[in-house]
């Protein structure tokens, strides 16, 4: 599971399709505070690894990122959190690990709410852009009504 191979062109962070091929309207989605990132794509990407492999060296295997940046990426969002998103198992028989917290499993619910919206609001961009566009892709294919 590498960050890139997510749901960046799927769904929530890039585009929405319109009638007129061709046109799409398109945005990014993040979270930010006074210019600071709290989440992102690439961050709920992470807290899903960390979800599924229970490891934060797993986690930044799957994604192609180094552990140092995984690190630094749930540290940042650890501070920034009124909770923590991502705790440590200390020790027992697999020897511990990483896991998410309530807040964490919550925080990429919250995210993937708003990125619904988010798809909904781009949507409806396109279909406003699309009822001005169409008459102008017609024209440049010679399918005018004017030409008929």
């Amino acid at each position: 599971m590498a960050y890139h191979r997510n749901r960046k062109h799927a769904a929530g962070d890039g585009e929405a399709p319109c009638a007129v091929p061709g046109l799409r309207v398109a945005g990014r989605l993040w979270i930010e505070c006074d210019g600071q990132t709290l989440l992102s794509w690439k961050r709920v990407d992470l807290l899903e690894c960390i979800r599924l492999h229970g490891s934060i060296t797993l986690a930044a295997k799957s994604m192609g990122i180094s552990y140092r940046n995984a690190w630094e990426l749930i540290e940042d969002m650890n501070q920034h959190s009124r909770q923590p998103l991502v705790e440590r198992v200390v020790g027992g028989k697999g020897g511990g690990g990483t896991r998410l917290t309530a807040a964490g499993e919550d925080a990429i619910a919250r995210f993937l709410a708003l990125v619904e919206q988010f798809n909904a609001f781009l949507e409806a961009g396109g279909a406003a852009f699309s009822e001005i566009f169409v008459a102008a892709a017609t024209e440049e294919k010679g399918t005018s009504p004017e030409n008929e």
